[in-house]
């Protein structure tokens, strides 16, 4: 997750593409996992609007993971 955009399946998209593709992978596996991973740069209302799209989208396998803990760097 950035600023900006939204990394889905190994690409970047904008907000307005992602809702769409997501819904489309889930229509392919309504039980595919979501992994939201905020970078550093971005702030908590960005990753709950984010969350918010992929709750709208249908999704209910959804995992916030720590950008930092998952690359094994700094710990809070």
């Amino acid at each position: 997750l950035r600023p900006e955009t939204v990394r889905l399946a190994g690409t970047e998209v904008s907000d307005a593409a992602f809702e769409q593709r997501l819904r489309a992978l889930l229509a392919e596996d309504k039980d595919r996992r979501i992994i939201v991973r905020p970078g550093d740069d971005v702030d908590m209302q960005r990753t709950i609007a984010v969350l918010d799209l992929i709750a709208a989208a249908g999704a209910t396998n959804i995992s916030l993971s720590n950008p930092s803990s998952a690359a094994g760097g700094r710990q809070p």
